[in-house]
């Protein structure tokens, strides 16, 4: 019928679980799958539009907007991860 407590966090880092390593893996994997994804799904619509696509400049265009979109979101990936590292090294991980 006691009352337990939790047990005390060590001295050091932000609770009983901080570790900044299994934090950074998590993160690199988040970035992988991501970048993963954003693979597959450009070589969908790389499929698919060379189905639809049927002159030579139509595909062009086509492949070109593709690869710019392509580098877009992996430059947003890049600079929201590099946001959410600072924001850990100011603030700690919470």
């Amino acid at each position: 019928m006691g009352i337990s407590f939790p047990p005390t966090p060590p001295e050091s880092g932000v609770g009983p679980s901080y570790d900044p390593r299994q934090k950074q893996e998590k993160l690199e994997a988040k970035v992988k799958q991501l970048l993963e994804e954003q693979v597959e799904t450009d070589n969908r619509e790389a499929r698919a539009s060379k189905k639809q696509s049927s002159s030579g400049k139509a595909h062009r265009r086509e492949q070109i907007r593709r690869l710019q979109r392509s580098k877009v979101n992996i430059q947003w990936l890049l600079y929201y991860m590099v946001h959410n590292i600072e924001k850990i090294a100011n603030y700690g991980y919470a």
